[in-house]
């Protein structure tokens, strides 16, 4: 069985307070592409499902926020209303900004979150990893 490690670094001036993670196989949410026109009204926004759709593999950006939200819950040690924590997709491999209300951020005590997408490919499925950093001043 071949081993995958991942590396990555994000800069800051903030201080990290919390970090979470969370994976899924991306083909659970090739449904919602052609499904309602809505899924899941208590985990994506209006505005995450209207971003999402535009995408060129919405499946993948569908995956990512909810691996975000995901990892997000599992950083903060708490229940929040999913859809005040956003992702707005945009691209794969990379470092997302996510977007969190101020309710949210007052709420919680801190200042912002980013989210670290890598999708991983194996013979039969894709897989996307999330690891979420959350920061305060």
């Amino acid at each position: 069985m071949a081993m995958i490690s991942l590396r990555w670094n994000y800069e800051t001036s903030n201080c990290l307070v919390a970090c979470g993670i969370d994976a899924e196989r991306v083909d659970r949410f090739k449904s919602y592409i052609a499904g309602d026109e809505h899924p899941m009204p208590f985990v994506f926004s209006k505005d995450e499902i209207k971003h999402i759709r535009k995408l060129a593999n919405p499946e993948k950006g569908f995956c990512a926020a909810f691996c975000a939200k995901e990892a997000f819950f599992k950083a903060v040690s708490k229940l929040y209303n999913l859809s005040e924590c956003e992702l707005f997709f945009t691209g794969d491999d990379g470092w997302q900004k996510i977007k969190l209300s101020s309710g949210l951020r007052k709420d919680l005590k801190i200042d912002s979150a980013v989210a670290k997408i890598e999708f991983i490919s194996y013979p039969f499925y894709m897989e996307c990893l999330a690891a979420v950093y959350v920061f305060k001043e």
